[in-house]
């Protein structure tokens, strides 16, 4: 179950149990252990996670803190210790904030070419209206006198999730020669891979 938290400091405490582990969050932050007068009212969030177990091998010695699976949207929160440790998704705004950067951004009087890929991107990596990304990388494309090696493989991936696989193998085999001439060789791969790949769907 989600629950949206408030942006305000907090300091967390855990209770390990055997199969879970209780999380919470707490309102006073000038804490260094668990205050003797707990207070009920200062508790802003508190869930239980299921353990997960680690192998003998990756076993953590010290309670360790760390951030994975990081995406745009999200990330896990993992707390261990010994060989079990928990998850906790932390899910955030990212998609409305952004596209309420790019409502205003693009709606501006002086928009720029870069303020065109950007969003291009963003769409892209999203896979949300590709048809909406070709457009402003297009118009990036129009604007930009000499596109680079990256710009033009963003190109090709927004025509090919465009089903446009002979414009996407155009765009790479632009970025393609460009990638060589920078020397660029992981660039070099990924354009030789697409157009062979690409090509196969060329009607």
């Amino acid at each position: 179950m989600e629950r949206r938290l408030k942006k305000v400091p907090t300091q967390f405490f855990t209770i390990p149990n055997k199969d879970s582990w209780e999380l919470i969050l707490y309102s006073q932050t000038d804490l260094w252990s668990v205050p003797r007068d707990w207070d009920e009212s200062k508790i802003v969030f508190s869930s239980t996670y299921d353990v997960n177990k680690m192998s003998s091998a990756d076993a953590i010695e010290t309670f360790s803190i760390w951030i994975g699976n990081v995406t745009n949207n999200d990330c896990h929160l993992n707390i261990g210790w010994a060989d079990t440790y928990i998850k906790v998704k932390i899910n955030v705004p990212t998609r409305s904030l952004v596209q309420e950067s790019i409502n205003s951004t693009l709606s501006g009087s002086e928009v720029k070419a870069s303020d065109y890929y950007a969003a291009a991107v963003y769409y892209r990596e999203e896979n949300m209206m590709l048809d909406q990304a070709l457009v402003w990388m297009e118009k990036f494309i129009e604007m930009t006198k000499e596109p680079r090696f990256f710009h033009l493989r963003q190109y090709a991936l927004i025509l090919a999730g465009n089903n446009d696989y002979e414009g996407a193998v155009n765009a790479s085999r632009r970025s393609l020669r460009l990638s060589i001439q920078a020397n660029n060789q992981d660039y070099v791969k990924m354009n030789n891979e697409s157009i062979e790949e690409w090509s196969k769907k060329i009607r």
